[in-house]
């Protein structure tokens, strides 16, 4: 929360997570990591059910086993609660 920086309202937060996967057999699959970067505003007032969130995520994952590639996602969240 960015309360005590006057941005009541405002909060942010960092996700980290890691999936190993067996790299041969019948199961093979890609090793992958990914970081997932919020940014959550919630309105107040008037507006006080309406939420807005940017959200960056990036997928690193192994490219030695199953055609793994790596890739970037950007989200933008509009969300009204009635």
């Amino acid at each position: 929360s960015f309360e005590k920086l006057g941005l009541k309202g405002l909060s942010m937060w960092i996700f980290y997570s890691e999936f190993d996967t067996p790299d041969s057999g019948n199961n093979v699959s890609t090793d992958m990591a990914e970081t997932d970067f919020s940014l959550l505003y919630r309105f107040s007032g008037w507006f006080e059910n309406l939420s807005a969130q940017f959200r960056y995520a990036h997928m690193d994952q192994d490219e030695n086993v199953a055609d793994g590639s790596d890739w970037d996602d950007v989200r933008f969240y509009l969300v009204y609660r009635f």
